[in-house]
Formats: C-alpha cells, structure tokens, sequence
C-alpha cells in the first residue's frame, strides 16, 4: 500500500510541478537471463518522459516520450480544465479529508467557473423546477467528469444541467434521467413516497432543452440511470 501511494504522490508531483520522469526500459519476460526486460540488461531510457495525463480520482495515467504534449497548444478552455484538474489532483491525494469530504469538494470545484456561468447564461433557471434563484443552483455535469474524454464534454453546455439540489443529486445517483423528447424517467427504485416527498412527477421534463443534450443524456441513461 504504501509503495503504490507513494508511486501516486510521485505521478501527480511530477503532473503538478512539470518534471520530467526518467523511464527504465523493459518488457514482459522478466526470467528470461540476457533478455532486453531481465534485470541486468534492461536500461534507462535517455530520452525524458512527462505525465502527460493524471486523475487521482480514476487512477489514469497516460505516461509521453519528451516534452509534455499539453503544453505545447492549451486553448483557453483547456487551461482552465487542466487547472481544474489539477486541484481535483490535489483534493484526491490530502491525506486530512475524508471519503466523503474529498467528493463533495471534487463536485464543486468541476461545477465551478466557466463551466457553471456557461450553465446559467444558457438555463437562467432549473432545468426541471423553474427554480430561478442561482445561489441554490447546482452546474450538473450529465457525464461526470471523471468520465469526459474531451475539454468540450467537461466545460461545455451540451454536457451540463443546470439544477436545484434535490434534482441534482437524483440525476447524479441515477434515480432520474432524461429520454430524447426531454422527459423525465423515473426509476422503479424510487418510491412513490419518496416521489411525492421531492415533488417528482412524470409529466416533468427539460425545458427549453436541445438536441446538442442527447448524446449526453443518452449516456446517462446507458451508464447511471436505474432501469
């Protein structure tokens, strides 16, 4: 355990502070006497490597061979997401926050920013209630941010919800999703109690939603909803 957290520590530093890593060649074959892998014939590459890509709170790495490739071309939005990134990075290794604390600082430091005006210039209200009060509203990514794989699907528009909290935490838990006509899907693993307490009804929908949301909400329907 402590190796591999301290092998993470050194990942995320060298990610954080860019500095280059020094890479030991080798392969698959490790008993093989005079083979490239075998302990006394394998070699450390000349050639600097930087972490090219590091999440703390999925575990991915992607490792590349010279300069950071990241650094080379940054639009605006990609800054602002690798610096997002980066204090997730940190929230996800401190050693004085709890489980529960580390996600509730993930979930408002990538709801926060650009992504989060870009949700209330194109909303101005919840999404579901009309809520129209900002203070109480939550920027929702529909696939989470742990789960993007581009700079447009963390920042974007056409990946969020503007929502009031008890809406956004169904969505989130998959108690909720959305169908290509807008409208609400309610899983059979919400009672109806529990639907009459949350005011959920299936006559709701998105409204004024557009069709740039469906491959967003298609994915939470395939990923997160509870069918």
């Amino acid at each position: 355990q402590k190796k591999i957290r301290d092998f993470g520590n050194t990942i995320f530093k060298a990610y954080r502070n860019n500095i280059p890593l020094r890479i030991i060649v080798l392969g698959n074959n490790l008993a093989t006497a005079k083979a490239a892998e075998h302990p006394a014939t394998r070699f450390l590459d000349p050639t600097p490597w930087h972490v090219e890509h590091y999440s703390a709170e999925t575990g991915e790495i992607r490792l590349c061979r010279g300069p950071r490739h990241s650094q080379i071309s940054l639009n605006g939005d990609e800054k602002i997401a690798e610096a997002i990134e980066k204090s997730i990075n940190e929230v996800m290794t401190s050693t004085l926050l709890s489980d529960t604390e580390k996600q509730a600082l993930v979930k408002q430091r990538v709801g926060q920013g650009l992504f989060r005006k870009r949700l209330i210039d194109r909303w101005k209200n919840c999404a579901v209630t009309a809520c129209g009060k900002p203070e109480l509203l939550i920027a929702s990514h529909i696939i989470p941010w742990s789960k993007c794989d581009t700079t447009e699907q963390r920042l974007g528009a056409s990946n969020g919800l503007l929502l009031a909290p008890h809406i956004d935490k169904l969505f989130d838990a998959g108690f909720i999703s959305f169908g290509d006509q807008f409208e609400i899907l309610i899983s059979p693993d919400l009672s109806l109690a529990d639907q009459n307490a949350l005011n959920i009804m299936p006559n709701q929908r998105l409204k004024g939603a557009t069709a740039d949301l469906l491959p967003s909400l298609r994915w939470h329907r395939e990923n997160v909803f509870i069918s």
